[in-house]
Order: C-alpha cells, then sequence, then structure tokens
C-alpha cells in the first residue's frame, strides 16, 4: 500500500498544534498565542507563526515545522519523523488556497 506523501511545510498549524495538546488559546478571530509565551503569537489564516521575544533566534517565526523545531527543541529530522507519526490516518482541514481574479477591471471615475 502507498503512503500518502505529506506537505509538512503547509500542514494547518492550529489544527496540528490542538490535536498533539499544545497549550493554545484564541487572542481574537483567527489569532492564537501559547497559554505561557504570550509573546508567540499564531495567525490561523495566514497559517504563520512569531515569537516575538526570541526573534533573533532561529526559526522563532514559520509554520509548523519551525514551531516545532524551536518549542521543543527538535532536529528536522526529528520535527519530519514526529509530523509523519502523528499525522498517520489523520485528516486535518486543506488550508484554504488564494484566488485572484484573472482579470481585473478599474471602476470608471
Amino acid at each position: 500500500m502507498e503512503k500518502h506523501k505529506v506537505d509538512f511545510y503547509n500542514i494547518p498549524i492550529v489544527d496540528y498544534l490542538l490535536s498533539i495538546g499544545e497549550p493554545l488559546e484564541s487572542v481574537g478571530h483567527n489569532y492564537y498565542q501559547h497559554k505561557h509565551h504570550d509573546s508567540l503569537k499564531i495567525n490561523q489564516r495566514k497559517n504563520y507563526f512569531v515569537w516575538n521575544s526570541h526573534s533573533s533566534e532561529k526559526n522563532s517565526r514559520g509554520g509548523v515545522v519551525q514551531y516545532m523545531q524551536i518549542m521543543h527543541n527538535l532536529s528536522l529530522q526529528e520535527t519530519l519523523s514526529k509530523l509523519s507519526e502523528d499525522l498517520d490516518g489523520k485528516v486535518l482541514p486543506a488550508i484554504p488556497k488564494k484566488s485572484y481574479p484573472k482579470k481585473f477591471n478599474y471602476p470608471n471615475c
């Protein structure tokens, strides 16, 4: 049986982190923060986090991969293995793709 290939860099960050028990709290429409690190903000719509108080450190912003590396002190290989194991058989909601009109008409002034 062929395994489904996971795009680790586009995993829905909030859905995944909540599924593994990360202590997140909603702080507004599409925004979350870590309950123990109030400078760690997550934008669910953009599927992106920023840890403001650690801005000078590697992986202090990004998606699920970078989050797991900085918050759990995992190497890239350890992170990808954990994600693969955690997501085995789970279906998380897809990230909506941005769409743009094929043609834009300026209104007449």
